[in-house]
């Protein structure tokens, strides 16, 4: 993972000093996209190699979803911020790429598609699976990972080969990712039964029983899935508000 991180740093930083923008707003803009992708790879790093993986493959279900809302919610924002607008058109529109792109993308097949992947990782024979198999284990994660990646391009997408929904349109999105992960949420967080075996074997780090630890899994899910999408709603109805009042938007 970290030659990954490290070679996947290197060729951006390639990148950015060959095609360095001269205005000072343009170059502004660039450091912030900069700072951005290096944050994403640190948060990577973080969800996949800090302590946070050891201890929700063997002992806390709830810091397993801590770290499945890190590779949700917080990667791929930071990766999408910081790839620059320009590299992103000049990828989409390669021949081989560009209706792979218009399929995965589309918000319909995004939301589908990322629902029913982080569900099914779920299911506990799946679950356990990957508990007891490090390669099933990356699987899981880079499939979840990879889903997310398409599931926030509707709402940040900058290449105006495949925008980025309409306000109007991304508050419909995000309401139908929103209530497509109710059944895995509610599943977690109302159950009376522990689901999955390895964490009712393990040892007690926090306080909290097996169906403790479970419940609050469903809660960690349930609350970063709400603080993502009602930023999200937030801006969209703001961006509404501002297209109705005739300004020109950033």
């Amino acid at each position: 993972l970290p030659a990954v991180l490290l070679t996947l740093f290197l060729l951006y930083a390639v990148g950015i000093v060959r095609h360095r923008p001269r205005k000072v707003r343009a170059l502004r803009a660039a450091r912030r996209r900069f700072m951005a992708f290096c944050l994403g790879l640190a948060t990577l790093y973080i969800a996949l190699a800090s302590p946070i993986d050891a201890i929700g493959e063997h002992d806390l279900f709830s810091v397993h979803m801590l770290q499945h809302v890190i590779l949700v919610y917080l990667v791929p924002v930071l990766l999408w911020r910081g790839l620059p607008p320009s590299w992103l058109s000049a990828w989409v529109s390669l021949p081989g790429i560009a209706p792979l792109m218009r399929w995965l993308a589309h918000p319909v097949w995004a939301a589908v598609m990322f629902n029913v992947i982080f569900t099914a990782w779920h299911i506990p024979g799946l679950y356990e699976w990957a508990l007891r198999d490090p390669l099933v284990h990356r699987l899981e994660h880079a499939m979840i990972l990879v889903s997310a990646l398409f599931m926030w391009w509707p709402i940040l997408s900058s290449t105006p080969q495949l925008p980025r929904l309409t306000p109007g349109a991304q508050v419909l999105y995000v309401l139908g990712l929103a209530i497509g992960q109710i059944p895995v949420v509610a599943y977690l967080t109302f159950s009376r039964e522990v689901f999955y075996p390895t964490y009712e074997m393990a040892q007690h780090l926090l306080p909290l029983s097996a169906l403790e630890d479970q419940q609050l899994g469903g809660i960690v899910m349930k609350l970063a899935s709400m603080g993502a999408f009602v930023a999200v709603l937030a801006k969209a109805f703001w961006r509404w508000h501002r297209e109705e009042n005739g300004h020109v938007l950033a």
